[in-house]
């Protein structure tokens, strides 16, 4: 199993929280959980008390990864309109934030990426599409934010661009019926390669119908948090 999120398994919001019970709760099989601590890419093995660190990121890629994360994301996605700060370069971050770590993690040694890989939290929201569509891996992915019922106008390519990234993995997990809902919903209306089974909470790729999504509640009890 490989486990990615932004915090590492010493985190203390609910879903990490969670993961690390899955983590360490077989010592039979190796497990291995890919996080950032400050600038570095680390990696924590289940045969070892400490994590290693593997790379270091741009101190800029990470600040404005940081920035898009915590000044446009946030508050898009808890409707917040007058704290929604948007900056095209911060953008460029996130997406290089997130190709930095998901190469990163293919990259140190493709024989230990065995699956299920589980990505938590919206800090890597764009890693699904970046494994699928670098090695063929799919994911189940955790999305730790509510996800509004409506988008406004001037932000739905931004958000699309988020729940593209999300509708490369095989299994997605939601804080409450109400964010899958709208979620299902967001997908119907506005990606029309995508055929959308509301009831069944299925998603098919029209182009790849073999590729389906399953849409979950709360599978780990995922409360939301900002870093």
């Amino acid at each position: 199993m490989n486990i990615m999120s932004y915090q590492g398994p010493r985190g203390t919001d609910p879903a990490t929280k969670s993961l690390s019970k899955l983590f360490c709760s077989s010592r039979e099989l190796q497990h291995q959980w890919w996080f950032m601590q400050e600038n570095s890419f680390h990696c924590c093995a289940t045969e070892t008390a400490f994590s290693n660190c593997i790379c270091d990121f741009p101190e800029s890629v990470v600040e404005g990864h940081s920035l898009y994360c915590n000044d446009f994301l946030w508050p898009v996605f808890h409707k917040l309109d007058k704290s929604i700060h948007f900056k095209q370069p911060d953008r460029q971050m996130f997406h290089q934030f997130n190709a930095f770590f998901a190469q990163s993690m293919l990259g140190f040694d493709q024989l230990s990426i065995v699956q299920p890989i589980i990505i938590s939290g919206f800090h890597l929201a764009l890693c699904p599409q970046l494994l699928y569509n670098c090695s063929g891996f799919r994911s189940t992915f955790f999305w730790n934010l509510p996800w509004p019922e409506d988008v406004n106008r001037i932000y739905v390519p931004f958000v699309s661009e988020i729940a593209l990234g999300l509708l490369h993995a095989q299994g997605l997990g939601f804080t409450s019926t109400e964010a899958a809902s709208n979620f299902l919903a967001f997908v119907a209306k506005i990606m029309p390669n995508y055929r959308v089974d509301i009831p069944g909470r299925k998603i098919e790729n029209m182009h790849e119908p073999e590729h389906s999504i399953s849409i979950q509640f709360d599978p780990f009890d995922c409360g939301s948090s900002r870093n």
